[in-house]
């Protein structure tokens, strides 16, 4: 699985779109970071399928949920 991902990395980074792609990750670890900290007030706000992508990314899954919040950002 590491050589796949490492692959697929090397892939992303050599192409044309590589600074959009590191943008796009960039963006991601600091939504990871910050994510749980937020209050449910803020991340109902967030469409679902944004929080479900970020979570998922995040390995936020299953039973690794905020205590106030579900996988989608809403509050439980």
């Amino acid at each position: 699985m590491t050589e796949l991902i490492n692959t697929l990395f090397n892939y992303l980074l050599t192409t044309p779109y590589a600074q959009y792609v590191t943008l796009v990750v960039f963006a991601m670890f600091i939504l990871q970071q910050i994510l749980p900290h937020l209050p449910p007030s803020i991340t109902t706000k967030i469409p679902n399928w944004i929080m479900i992508i970020v979570n998922v990314i995040a390995a936020r899954y299953k039973h690794t949920e905020n205590k106030n919040t579900d996988m989608k950002g809403n509050s439980k």
